[in-house]
């Protein structure tokens, strides 16, 4: 399970879990010190009270933890309280030591320092700052201040003495102020080292174990490391650890044995698209060899994966058979598909646009009209009919180009076209089919100059009727 990042509450309670065994044994070693030196039972009753307040803090922040608590507002104020009368409360012993004058008071109060400071600064999400400042003030301050305080209590005071005690004591304790926060930090890298390692390697075993890629580690004699559950299924082979991969494969050993010694010698190996011939028939796969480098950077093995591509070889291989058949369909019935996409602003064609409009034209020349071969009286007729299919409008447009072969002669398209809308809802393309009906005109304007040659012809044989009928009633009327 991938862990969340740890918060700042969930930080400080874990720091207080870990340290409140030893925080505790260094309050009962400071106590027993004090008691030594000052006698009496208090310095026992304040290790005990101590120890308590340690033990309330821990719980206090592990409550605080469970119940998903942000470090702000009035618990940032109240933590900061508690910081601050628990340290307070600590404090009291050293001010008494440095009070007595004894020696050991200095080391008590380093002791104290370690055991009830340091605990209050958390790793993690910051915000924390203000309760580590409260917690670090009392100390800090019975520290500094106490030998002040003892030379002005004093009939002669000796200030340097007083100074030089209050600046080396402070200056001891932020050394292991930083010493004890710096193995703190230290060891909190540690621990998320090893939690990603820890991740890592599960991610690993999973991939190995349940991923579909095929992959393999193979060391410097060949023999195979670790190979994942595809690769095993793959090659069918059940336990393949410690065994040659050359020799549990029979296709193409040759080529795995060139891109394992390329690899071993520090080269990336790569087959976009490695054709292999099986017993179950041909099958395509996409795999390569890299060197496994150790952590001097030596190459000692060989890591391989790869995965099959024939579904995609096979499907590329049937859309080009499409296309080609495509092309061929539209080759015979003197067709063209183009498409005039709005988004990215081009034409696709499909098909020979030279054996229909002698050459083809840019996305701006279609917007603006103005390609040159148009015959001009078809121009505003063909600007009409793709502004009404943009518009949702559909039927066909018949429109001539000029071949350019000699003056006058022209090529006779139709044009087909429909509107494709975007999930914007306005106009993604148009889609047109283009035929070339040039011979069909041809055969029309023949059609129709028969059928005027026939009229005409019509209409002389009736004139030459009719003057046959006249003459013959002259004929009758004399007679």
């Amino acid at each position: 399970m991938t862990s969340k990042p740890t918060s700042a509450i969930a930080s400080a309670a874990e720091t207080r879990r870990r340290e409140m065994p030893a925080s505790i044994a260094l309050t009962i070693l400071t106590g027993g010190i004090a008691a030594a030196i000052l006698g009496g039972p208090w310095p026992v009753g304040w290790c005990a009270v101590m120890s308590v307040l340690l033990i309330l803090d821990t719980e206090l922040y592990r409550r605080l933890d469970n119940a998903e608590t942000a470090i702000e507002g009035r618990t940032l104020v109240g933590l900061c309280a508690w910081a601050a009368f628990s340290s307070g409360f600590y404090a009291l012993l050293p001010i008494t030591l440095w009070l007595h004058g004894e020696a050991a008071g200095a080391a008590a109060a380093m002791l104290l320092w370690v055991a009830g400071v340091v605990r209050h600064f958390s790793p993690g999400a910051s915000g924390a700052l203000p309760i580590a400042a409260a917690g670090a003030a009392p100390p800090a301050l019975s520290l500094l201040g106490s030998p002040l305080m003892m030379a002005a209590m004093s009939h002669r005071p000796d200030w340097d003495l007083a100074f030089i005690a209050a600046v080396g004591g402070g200056a001891l304790m932020a050394y292991v102020t930083q010493a004890r926060v710096s193995a703190s930090e230290a060891e909190r890298a540690l621990r998320e080292a090893k939690r990603e390692s820890t991740q890592e390697q599960v991610l690993a075993e999973l991939m190995l174990g349940q991923g579909a890629t095929a992959a393999m580690l193979v060391d410097g004699e060949g023999c195979v490391v670790a190979m994942s559950k595809a690769m095993r299924d793959a090659i069918q082979v059940d336990d393949p650890i410690g065994k040659k991969f050359e020799d549990m494969i029979s296709w193409a050993p040759d080529r795995w044995r060139e891109a394992f010694a390329r690899a071993m010698s520090g080269e990336d190996v790569r087959f976009e698209e490695d054709e292999t011939r099986l017993e179950s028939g041909t099958r395509w796969y996409k795999w390569e060899a890299r060197p496994w480098l150790d952590a001097d950077g030596e190459v000692v093995g060989v890591i391989s994966h790869g995965s099959d591509i024939t579904p995609l070889v096979q499907a590329r291989a049937s859309a080009a058979a499409n296309e080609r058949r495509l092309t061929q369909a539209l080759k015979i019935a003197k067709s063209l598909v183009w498409e005039v996409d709005f988004k990215t602003r081009s034409i696709n064609w499909h098909g020979d646009v030279e054996a229909l409009y002698n050459r083809a034209f840019t996305f701006e020349q279609f917007m603006e009209s103005r390609t040159g071969f148009l015959h001009e009286e078809d121009r505003l007729a063909l600007r009409d009919y793709f502004i009404r299919v943009g518009a949702g409008g559909g039927g066909c447009v018949e429109h001539r180009v000029l071949t350019g072969d000699k003056e006058g002669d022209v090529r006779w398209i139709e044009a087909w076209a429909q509107r494709v809308m975007g999930r914007s809802g306005g106009v993604r393309k148009i889609v047109v089919v283009s035929k070339d009906i040039t011979e069909r005109k041809r055969q029309e304007a023949a059609f129709i100059a028969a059928m005027h040659r026939a009229e005409e012809q019509l209409k002389s044989r009736r004139a030459m009727l009719g003057e046959t009928a006249v003459a013959t009633e002259a004929i009758d009327e004399a007679a």
